[in-house]
């Protein structure tokens, strides 16, 4: 048995955010043979929002056994939310509160729940002072390079981490508790089914994907991803428009 985690935007999905056809038999012909699937992305799950994971984990015939959602740190198994690490409410507001005094002009958000608190359409942010007394599931901030996001690593409470997102329109740095991040949900999702971890294959093309292909048994990067993130694959596949993830499949797992 295989654990097969595959990131979505720009690794599963084409640029238009569709997944084929082909790609959907492939990864049901897989599961078919015995094998598991997760989703791993740093969308949440949110069920009926065009942001979260959950409208392409229903176009499969069954739910993926496992979600990793908002960076890790949810992870569900079926439907079911199997863990969950959350930013504490103080550490939250000193965060949101120190983010928002030295860069007050960028893209800041913060996900509780299925809500998003802040501005993710404009270029300010909220205050961010009647927020719920619940923990935070990430803190989104707009960034321009590496350099930002190890500044803000300086500043943030001893129970944070922060990574770095290439994104299609912007980077963006990812703050999340310590306890979450891909790597962890896939250990967690690898450890509920028994599968050890020179049986995880894992793909991506992003910075979060980085310690998930790093340390799998089989990391691959698609065509198109970063060159910081191909340096650290075993393998690289075809882009993500050409199906890049389902080829490799079906020519290594299935046709074996």
């Amino acid at each position: 048995m295989q654990l097969i985690v595959t990131d979505l935007d720009r690794t599963l999905l084409h640029t238009d955010k569709t997944l084929s056809a082909y790609t959907i038999d492939v990864l049901n012909r897989c599961r078919e043979k015995g094998n598991k699937l997760a989703f791993a992305s740093a969308r949440p799950y949110c069920n009926g929002s065009q942001w979260g994971i959950m409208p392409f984990a229903q176009q499969l015939p069954t739910l993926p056994d496992a979600l990793i959602t908002t960076n890790g740190a949810e992870v569900y198994i079926g439907n079911q939310r199997h863990a969950h690490f959350t930013i504490a409410p103080k550490d939250r507001d000193f965060t949101l509160h120190m983010l928002a005094q030295k860069y007050p002009n960028v893209f800041l958000f913060v996900e509780i729940g299925e809500e998003i608190y802040g501005d993710v359409s404009g270029a300010k942010h909220g205050d961010f002072s009647n927020l719920p007394d619940e923990g935070a599931n990430m803190i989104f901030i707009e960034v321009e390079s590496i350099d930002d996001v190890n500044e803000i690593a300086r500043h943030l409470p001893a129970d944070l981490r922060v990574e770095m997102s290439h994104g299609e329109e912007r980077h963006s740095g990812l703050i999340m508790h310590k306890n979450a991040g891909k790597w962890s949900g896939v250990q967690t999702a690898a450890q509920f089914f028994g599968i050890p971890t020179e049986n995880i294959i894992t793909f991506g093309d992003d910075f979060i994907d980085m310690e998930m292909l790093q340390h799998a048994g089989t990391g691959i990067a698609v065509a198109n991803a970063m060159p910081e993130i191909k340096a650290v694959a075993n393998f690289i596949c075809d882009t993500n428009d050409n199906d890049g993830v389902a080829r490799w499949l079906e020519e290594n797992l299935l046709c074996k």
